[in-house]
């Protein structure tokens, strides 16, 4: 290609422009880059992930899910059909809606939350709770949680076992009595709200104990940098849950474990003996007694409440 004179002879301070125009004009702008072929679906492509599961029965048809985003949380696209529902604008086609649903597919979208609880001792006469005070992404501030985690089909046999290992990672506890609080042991737990999939199941962990670092391998996530543990009296405890700055599952946990330590006796306080012997089958139970934080009491009846199967019936 060449100039012409006219464009040779133009001065220093305009040829530059006029020369950049006239190139466009002849050559044209470039074309931009196509875009790059998606890569194709393999065993960890989202598309290969889980969706949620319709429990305990579905109401609706499911006649499209797909993946829309992935990374901590999953993000579907999920269509739905009620054939039983129809519209003025289509009175005679079922009713078909997409909706947004998140949870975790690794964790098969179930969750434990753990309330750990310490009874009333001769030296401390009242009962306390170990609570996580930690960084909250969505309101981008502290708040409170109870220890919590997700069921990780590698690390977990169960979701009892989750609880176990969350207790020791966040709270810094192991040992104890784990009791779940839901009497339905099949039931796959409560959902965490309307549009997401996961669901969690309450535990109590009766007079955990510190954890002794050499004796479970307990090591934080990187989210987990802002964790504070603290222990509190039930009083204060109160007063968290209703004081809108703790997260809602452990909110429930912690109303359920109350009423179950309530029903007890093992509140007030009073302080908590175990006493430990072998069932006709070989498995331990741990029988609980509530008695009264100083000896002098009268007229006190001790009130004893077997919390369940605490070796064999774990594993």
């Amino acid at each position: 290609m060449s100039l012409t004179r006219t464009e040779l002879k133009l001065n220093t301070n305009s040829t530059m422009s006029i020369y950049i125009k006239s190139l466009t004009r002849r050559l044209g702008r470039p074309s931009p880059r196509p875009p790059p072929p998606p890569p194709a679906p393999s065993s960890s492509s989202p598309s290969a992930l889980p969706g949620p599961p319709s429990w305990p029965s579905p109401m609706g048809t499911i006649v499209k899910e797909e993946v829309a985003y992935n990374r901590y949380l999953t993000v579907y696209n999920r269509e739905v059909e009620f054939a039983d529902v129809h519209t003025a604008d289509a009175p005679s086609e079922p009713l078909r809606i997409s909706y947004d649903i998140i949870g975790h597919p690794k964790s098969d979208f179930q969750f434990a939350v753990v309330v750990p609880f310490h009874p009333a001792t001769a030296e401390r006469p009242y009962a306390e709770v170990t609570l996580i005070r930690e960084y909250i992404q969505s309101s981008n501030a502290m708040g409170y949680s109870l220890p919590t985690g997700g069921f990780d089909a590698k690390k977990h046999a169960s979701l009892d076992e989750t609880a176990e290992r969350e207790l020791a990672e966040e709270a810094r506890l192991e040992g104890g009595s784990m009791v779940p609080l839901m009497e339905d042991p099949s039931h796959r737990g409560f959902i965490e709200t309307k549009w997401c999939a996961n669901r969690f199941k309450p535990f109590l962990c009766l007079d955990p104990t510190e954890l002794v670092e050499t004796s479970v391998e307990a090591p934080r996530d990187a989210e987990e940098f802002s964790i504070q543990v603290e222990r509190v009296s039930v009083e204060k405890l109160r007063k968290i849950m209703y004081g809108g700055e703790m997260m809602v599952p452990s909110i429930i946990a912690a109303q359920m474990a109350l009423n179950y330590l309530e029903e007890r006796g093992l509140l007030d306080g009073k302080k908590m003996t175990t006493t430990t012997k072998n069932g006709a089958g070989g498995e331990t139970l741990t029988a609980l007694s509530a008695t009264p934080a100083s000896c002098n009491e009268k007229n006190y009846a001790v009130m004893k409440s077997i919390i369940g199967v605490v070796a064999n019936a774990w594993t």
